[in-house]
């Protein structure tokens, strides 16, 4: 089940080169920071607990996305909203699967597909967790809901 997301639902969005294990998340500097809005150059447009894709105006392309090829891995921490309910933080790493660059609308959408999360042992050392069902586990109460939101939105008939 794959969602569509706004700065509403998930906010803020860091992206990095793949990070290594051990690594000091808050000690690098990542490629992009966004809040996730319409105009931002990079955008969350829709996730699911298997990967997420990406729309970036294609002006900041390269910045962003340096020697961007299929299979380019990279580190994504976003934070995910669920109205005055609850809220999570993920760190995932993703792998760049598939990218579609729209000349008109002047953006590229890029699919990435999860490949491990962010787990931190004893001394609160970064290790990367293999995905075993192939899902960000917690991530599918929040695509659950926001499912069923959209899905009551558009079945709600205004009077």
């Amino acid at each position: 089940m794959r969602v569509e997301v706004n700065e509403s639902r998930v906010s803020p969005l860091h992206l990095w080169r793949e990070l290594p294990p051990k690594a000091v998340v808050d000690e690098r500097e990542p490629l992009a920071v966004s809040a996730n809005a319409p105009d931002s150059e990079l955008r969350l447009a829709n996730l699911s607990t298997t990967g997420l894709r990406f729309v970036v105006k294609n002006a900041a392309m390269n910045a962003i996305f340096p020697e961007l090829r299929k299979g380019s891995c990279f580190t994504v921490r976003f934070k995910a909203l669920l109205e005055d309910e609850m809220d999570a933080d993920f760190l995932v790493n993703a792998v760049l699967r598939n990218g579609f660059n729209d000349l008109e609308k002047k953006e590229t959408s890029l699919g990435f597909e999860f490949t491990a999360e962010a787990v931190y042992d004893d001394e609160g050392q970064l290790k990367w967790e293999p995905l075993r069902t192939g899902e960000v586990s917690d991530l599918g109460v929040f695509i659950l809901k926001w499912n069923l939101q959209d899905f009551y939105n558009e079945q709600r008939v205004d009077e």
